[in-house]
């Protein structure tokens, strides 16, 4: 049977990218892989960037009808024609999100990086061809029979420059809110971005507009739980131990499981206002809601040395911590 991948070496680049709007079930695999064909491969990042040249030309999107054919009269080759024929400006929005989101998360968080470092691209020496780095896997049809090697390897390191990463996910998260002003999870990265930038007062504003036009719960709680952090890091505890309440009250951590940790938090800020009875129950309430999250929350503390430094200086608190929230108190 003949491999239907021969037609064009990029068109695993747009399996990937239907993959992203789709979110399927490997979609976090396909936007490292995407992420990468795009730093190595030049007929594409060209493309990308033609898209992201329209966008920004009809920043007004008075006429999304003449974006979107502006975008096909660029693609002159067809190669992109099947993937995005039948895209509108949402999905456009979130290949923009998704990559933005990726490029900030390198510059951030190492475990991601690692990620993206050892996913297999093909070998090094299609490279100096653009378009054709592919051609190896395209040849084989799944791959069978292919050298493998690391993205490290292709790559140099160039993915591993936090400045480039930062500066590519802002334009990035830009452009997908010029698609979708509205769009509650690039404009939630957005502020992200601008707190990892140490623009406390730009990322609150941010997450203030979501907390305000979101419609998803979750996109709210995600909003409450980072305007909780600015204002922990401001020092403003009483502020923090609001927003995450309000988390809590909402329901958002019984829907969603993966909100477990606003009970850590929320644990922090009251130890530091000094009640130290309420932190107590809100270890007991983690412990007992979310059992298994024990060793998530412990590797959570090793990075928490103020509140170490207090259990130590507190016997009797760290003591009564122990008895409520054994599994993640106990020596």
């Amino acid at each position: 049977m003949k491999s239907p991948f021969t037609t064009d070496p990029c068109l695993p680049f747009q399996l990937d990218l239907s993959c992203i709007v789709d979110r399927e079930l490997d979609d976090e695999r396909a936007v490292r892989r995407a992420l990468v064909h795009l730093e190595v491969c030049d007929r594409c990042r060209r493309f990308f960037d033609a898209i992201r040249g329209q966008i920004e030309l009809h920043r007004g999107l008075a006429d999304a009808g003449r974006l979107l054919g502006k975008i096909h009269e660029l693609d002159s080759s067809g190669v992109f024609a099947h993937a995005l024929a039948r895209e509108n400006l949402r999905r456009l929005a979130a290949v923009l999100y998704r990559l933005g989101k990726a490029y900030l998360l390198l510059a951030v968080d190492r475990k991601y990086m690692v990620e993206v470092f050892e996913e297999p691209v093909p070998p090094a020496a299609y490279k100096a061809r653009g378009y054709r780095w592919v051609s190896g896997v395209c040849r084989r049809g799944a791959g069978e029979g292919t050298d493998w090697v690391e993205a490290r390897a292709l790559l140099n390191g160039k993915l591993e420059r936090v400045e480039d990463n930062l500066a590519k996910a802002r334009a990035l998260l830009g452009e997908a809110l010029i698609v979708k002003p509205n769009f509650a999870e690039a404009r939630l990265y957005l502020g992200f971005w601008r707190q990892a930038g140490g623009d406390l007062a730009g990322a609150e504003s941010e997450y203030r507009r979501v907390f305000r036009t979101a419609r998803r719960l979750a996109n709210r709680a995600h909003a409450a739980v980072q305007l909780g952090q600015v204002w922990h890091e401001r020092g403003d505890f009483r502020r923090a131990a609001v927003a995450y309440r309000w988390v809590i009250a909402s329901g958002a951590a019984r829907r969603d499981r993966r909100f477990f940790f606003v009970h850590y938090n929320l644990g922090l800020v009251l130890a530091r206002l000094g009640k130290f009875e309420a932190c107590v129950e809100a270890f007991r309430t983690l412990g007992e809601r979310y059992p298994e999250s024990a060793g998530r929350v412990r590797g959570y503390l090793q990075a928490a040395p103020q509140f170490r430094s207090l259990l130590d200086r507190k016997p009797e608190f760290r003591a009564r911590l122990e008895r409520a929230c054994g599994a993640v108190f106990a020596a």
